[in-house]
C-alpha cells in the first residue's frame, strides 16, 4: 500500500490545488508572442454565476526578429495566512523542444525546481 511519497504531506498546497498557467493555451490564442501582454483569469461557477477566484498579469519576452518567445513574465498579488497582500513578479523561462513534423513545442521552466513543465 502507497508508496514514496503518498499519502497527506505538509499544508495540502499542491500544484493540483492551485490556479494554473497553460502554455498551451497562450500559444493556442496566439499570445505567445515577443511584446504580448496581457492578464489571464480564473472563474469558479456557483448557482450559475461566474466568481472570480483569481488572475495575473503577464509579458512575453523573446527575440522580435525570430517571434520566438524566451520568457513568460508573471506579475501578481499574493498573501500567507491571511497576512499584508504583496506585488510578487516572477520570470519563468520558456523552452523549445523540436516536433517531428516542424515547428516547436514551448514548455515552461519551473523557476523553483527547474523542471519542464
Amino acid at each position: 500500500m502507497g508508496g514514496f511519497r503518498s499519502g497527506r504531506h505538509g499544508d495540502g498546497r499542491t500544484a493540483e490545488n492551485r490556479l494554473r498557467v497553460d502554455i498551451r493555451h497562450i500559444r493556442k490564442n496566439d499570445w505567445l508572442k515577443p511584446g504580448v501582454h496581457g492578464k489571464l483569469s480564473w472563474f469558479q461557477r456557483r448557482l450559475g454565476e461566474k466568481i472570480p477566484t483569481g488572475d495575473i498579469r503577464y509579458v512575453v519576452f523573446g527575440d522580435h526578429e525570430t517571434g520566438r518567445a524566451d520568457a513568460l513574465v508573471l506579475q501578481f498579488r499574493s498573501r500567507s495566512n491571511g497576512g499584508e497582500w504583496q506585488e510578487i513578479r516572477q520570470d519563468v523561462p520558456i523552452e523549445w523542444t523540436a516536433c517531428n513534423y516542424g515547428g516547436g513545442r514551448p514548455w515552461l521552466r519551473c523557476p523553483k525546481c527547474d523542471r519542464r513543465c
